[in-house]
């Protein structure tokens, strides 16, 4: 389950920084988009174009205050656009918790569905958080509405996606069939040196990104998730002692003997927009990413990112995550150590040619 980050929450005064300034900055890159002629690009390959905002003053002594940086937060109102998600929804999904109040409810998390119940309990939060069940140790909080998550990432994640904003801008525009999970804005979170824990010491940036929530409708039930690399070793619930969860992996999906089945006609679809994906990975140096496969029984709508089975017996919600990881010294390092104890062929941890070549191969595989 999700925790509410209510005002008894240790987080609480960091959340409410983070949306007061990404409000902040979407309304001003709103107007500036407002200003310019419909046919302007966004932003220019070699252009930087960043925005920093102050957020809230400290609520109380031991509060920290920050300010946050939005990186090409016009690029992003466009990639929004693309992805059909108007900026009003998306400013409003994401307001400061002061000006969402929720009163008589109680929330839960399950399965990426938000389950909503009236309480007696007065409850007043704008997210919830969520500790990653991976090893990555990010931290997610979703949106109250359950339709975007903001992920925390590391630095190495953060440089990377930085440097290739533009050409993720220029492959979503050309591919609008991609399975990448689609990213909504790039931001760093930098406490105010007056109100760091250590003022002597340099303030350390938070980096984060917003993304769409990969979520079925209300009325659909997940039966299973799965998450599929093309690798082996360690990619098993059973054997995997980091992973909190019961999500198939590559081990537990060929031993199952799964099959994800689509119609003739859309596997053709999912292998050329796979293949696209995965050609643009290779390209940008990124490795160590995933399918996500939720899979889920339900009537209605299946949503954004849902396909039913061939036999309309089972919905697949997919998406490809984690896809910012760069092959740095440090993942090479990690390939010469443990292909003393496995195959290579077997390892996470390969260089992008090979894993986007076996990553792709895996996907055939699954959907056969």
């Amino acid at each position: 389950p999700g925790v509410p980050v209510t005002e008894s929450h240790p987080q609480y005064s960091f959340v409410n920084n983070l949306l007061t300034g990404i409000q902040n900055s979407s309304l001003m890159a709103k107007g500036v988009c407002k200003s310019q002629p419909k046919d302007k690009k966004p932003i220019k390959s070699d252009e930087t174009e960043i925005y920093t905002t102050s957020c809230l003053s400290a609520t109380s002594p031991t509060d920290i205050t920050y300010n946050l940086t939005e990186y090409a937060p016009t690029l992003f109102i466009h990639l929004r656009r693309l992805f059909s998600i108007k900026n009003k929804d998306y400013i409003e999904s994401l307001r400061p918790q002061e000006e969402n109040n929720i009163n008589n409810t109680n929330i839960e998390l399950n399965n990426n569905n938000i389950n909503l119940s009236e309480n007696n309990n007065n409850i007043n939060y704008s997210v919830f958080t969520k500790q990653s069940d991976g090893k990555s140790g990010s931290q997610f909080f979703y949106t109250k509405n359950g339709h975007f998550i903001i992920k925390s990432i590391s630095n190495e994640e953060f440089s990377c996606f930085k440097s290739n904003l533009f050409s993720y801008y220029s492959h979503s525009l050309s591919h609008p069939s991609s399975f990448l999970i689609p990213i909504l804005g790039l931001y760093s979170l930098t406490p105010l040196p007056s109100s760091s824990p250590s003022p002597s010491l340099p303030p350390s940036p938070i980096h984060l990104l917003t993304m769409i929530n990969l979520k079925p409708p209300p009325t659909y039930t997940i039966t299973e998730i799965c998450d599929l690399k093309g690798s082996t070793a360690g990619r098993s619930y059973e054997s995997d002692t980091g992973d909190k969860t019961k999500i198939l992996k590559d081990v537990d999906f060929q031993r199952l003997n799964k099959k994800l089945l689509f119609s003739r006609e859309y596997r053709e679809r999912f292998v050329e927009g796979i293949g696209n994906d995965v050609k643009w990975l290779e390209g940008v140096g990124v490795m160590d990413y995933s399918l996500l496969v939720m899979v889920g029984r339900g009537e209605g709508e299946v949503g954004r990112g849902g396909v039913r089975s061939e036999g309309g017996e089972e919905v697949y919600w997919m998406g490809v995550i984690d896809w910012m990881q760069p092959y740095n010294w440090r993942k090479m390092l990690e390939n010469r150590y443990k292909k003393f104890w496995e195959q290579e062929d077997a390892l996470s941890c390969v260089a992008p040619d090979k894993y986007a070549s076996r990553f792709l191969d895996a996907c055939i595989y699954a959907s056969r």
